[in-house]
């Protein structure tokens, strides 16, 4: 490997780790996070099997999303409904 190529991967594994960093710095409400949506549906179908009621990868994924999508909506009207009940005024 010459100097060129060392420098080029090192620079890929930098902005790999800066990328990487950069996610887990921002935060965001649980209900708009897919691993969470994703373990609640592979808990619920791995349940499901045990009843019968398989589901296959395709669905369990479907399911992921329309419960991301889900989760945003209802955060969204949540945080309406607390504002119209607040109590106080929005100040700077």
């Amino acid at each position: 490997m010459d100097t060129k190529e060392i420098m080029k991967t090192a620079a890929t594994v930098a902005n790999a780790v800066s990328t990487t960093t950069t996610a887990f710095t921002e935060s965001k409400p649980w209900y708009q996070s897919k691993t969470i949506w994703g373990g609640a549906v592979a808990v619920g179908a791995a349940i499901g099997g045990v009843f019968g009621l398989p589901l296959d990868p395709a669905t369990q994924q479907g399911l992921v999303e329309v419960l991301c999508v889900l989760g945003g909506g209802v955060g969204g009207l949540l945080a309406i409904i607390g504002r119209l009940q607040a109590q106080h005024k929005v100040g700077r």
